[in-house]
């Protein structure tokens, strides 16, 4: 178990980490809330107008439209990143996927929570259910960035870093619809290439 759990904070910590811009450092510390919350795409106002991207049939997520997606260095794909996307206007904020194999059995969300509220890198660790989903949410106590990890049936874990300024009210708004849109789709959702706006 303490090996998986290595191999586990490793990905998160390598998605945070990825072209991720520093702001300042802080400590704290949290447990995982015992809640699970629910959240539901469409019971939501996107932040922005945006694409959907689907990855390999295991989950689709809703990303800006304008942001421009990056070239995965061999560094980072040897460390599990196999996607990221940059704001265009040079604020640095930014968005990559990971996936890591932590070992032959699945995690359940609630492991995952566990432990990670052991690590002092971390804060607001929460269960979630995203679009009928289970999840974990997480941010870094530098206000750096905002990471959804989510367990699939295989062993492995998905983690989504979404990095800037978790103290400005923009990055979240953007951050909590990008994360908000995280979900298994059916065929005619996922397949989709825009959505609109209200």
């Amino acid at each position: 178990m303490k090996n998986k759990f290595l191999v586990m904070l490793l990905a998160v910590s390598m998605a945070a980490g990825s072209v991720v811009p520093v702001f300042a450092e802080a400590e704290t510390e949290e447990t995982a809330a015992a809640e699970v919350q629910e959240i539901n795409f469409d019971d939501i106002t996107p932040a922005y107008e945006g694409v959907w991207i689907d990855f390999e049939d295991a989950f689709s997520v809703y990303v800006p439209e304008d942001w421009t997606e990056l070239d995965i260095s061999e560094e980072d794909q040897e460390n599990g990143i196999f996607y990221a996307i940059v704001a265009p206007d040079g604020s640095g904020w930014n968005m990559n996927v990971n996936y890591t194999e932590i070992g032959d059995q699945a995690y359940t969300t609630e492991q995952i929570a566990q432990e990670l509220a052991a690590v002092e890198s971390y804060t607001d660790i929460e269960l979630l259910v995203l679009n009928g989903m289970e999840a974990v949410s997480l941010q870094t106590v530098d206000n750096t960035a905002l990471i959804i990890c989510f367990p699939d049936e295989a062993g492995g874990m998905y983690t989504m870093a979404i990095t800037g300024d978790v103290t400005n009210a923009d990055f979240t708004a953007l951050a909590g619809t990008m994360g908000a849109s995280v979900g298994i789709y059916e065929d005619d959702a996922a397949d989709e290439t825009e959505a609109e706006t209200e």
